[in-house]
């Protein structure tokens, strides 16, 4: 066999073993996808869509320590209307804690990634579980969403929109004070420091002359 047969296979090889890794990640699916927190879901169009609303409900504006919210994911917009074979998925990250599925509509990708199962393809709304982390870092959560119109078959993900949204939960950490207006705290020191003087002054005549009072 010449070298450059050789060569050849091992480029095939070399591709097949790539497109094993990376499609996975970045491939969606009727049954749920993973790994698009940064690439969004780029199989069902390049870009997010405007007329796609993704929408993240139940968490607080902070968190309790290892508390369990109940969190809805959904979106409205785009292709997906009722009657169609599918009408959309999703998928949910969180920068800590740990998500939990509720049904056989979702399902877990590890302790902070979540997407639609194959039976939660036909619904725009999703129900899940987030225990908090016991720590008091704010979490950041992102979702994406599709909005699809079933067509399926030789047009696959054509005219199928999606949508992102992220949202910031706050620690339980200490609350953090505005910063004071410079002019006040100067004002108050002169105030503070002329009532101290005037004490100290009285004190200083009684002393010396208390008959004087």
């Amino acid at each position: 066999m010449g070298r450059s047969a050789v060569s050849r296979r091992l480029a095939l090889i070399s591709l097949l073993a790539i497109a094993m890794i990376v499609v996975p990640a970045v491939t969606s699916l009727p049954s749920g996808i993973s790994g698009v927190k940064d690439t969004g879901c780029n199989c069902h169009g390049t870009e997010a869509s405007p007329s796609v609303t993704a929408s993240i409900s139940g968490l607080p504006e902070a968190y309790n320590a290892s508390e369990t919210y109940t969190v809805t994911v959904s979106f409205t917009g785009g292709p997906s209307v009722d009657g169609n074979a599918n009408l959309g998925g999703f998928n949910l990250w969180a920068s800590a804690g740990t998500l939990a599925s509720v049904d056989s509509s979702a399902q877990l990708w590890g302790p902070s990634e979540a997407s639609h199962t194959t039976e939660g393809n036909d619904q725009r709304s999703w129900v899940l579980e987030w225990t908090a982390p016991d720590s008091g870092s704010a979490v950041e959560f992102i979702l994406h969403t599709n909005s699809v119109n079933g067509n399926e078959g030789d047009s696959g993900s054509s005219g199928d929109m999606w949508a992102r949204a992220q949202v910031t939960v706050l620690g339980f950490g200490p609350e953090v004070l505005p910063d004071a207006d410079p002019f006040k705290v100067l004002a108050t020191l002169i105030v503070v420091s002329t009532v101290l003087l005037s004490i100290v002054v009285l004190y200083v005549f009684y002393r010396n002359n208390p008959d004087g009072f």
